[in-house]
């Protein structure tokens, strides 16, 4: 089953969405996937994934960025332009 979409951002541009998919139907232990696609095709580009729930997703002013949020106060930033898992410092 698919759980809706809990919080959506788009890039400033629009090309690009990103969703958390804050779902009470995964086991505890499984991880709490959220999805940036792009907005045009609807295409996957890549799978955002924490330990716990994500709950806000939002894109820097200029696009570049990816903020993901998740229960458990865990904050993650990263290369929003790329399909690649990959963070800023």
């Amino acid at each position: 089953m698919k759980a809706p979409a809990t919080w959506t951002a788009f890039s400033p541009d629009g090309t690009r969405a990103a969703s958390s998919c804050g779902e009470a139907y995964f086991d505890l232990l499984a991880s709490r996937p959220g999805a940036l696609v792009d907005s045009r095709t609807g295409k996957l580009i890549r799978q955002l994934e924490h330990l716990d729930r994500i709950t806000h997703v939002a894109f820097s002013p200029d696009g570049k960025r990816l903020a993901t949020a998740a229960l458990g106060y865990e904050v993650m930033v990263g290369d929003a332009t790329r399909a690649s898992r990959s963070f800023l410092p």
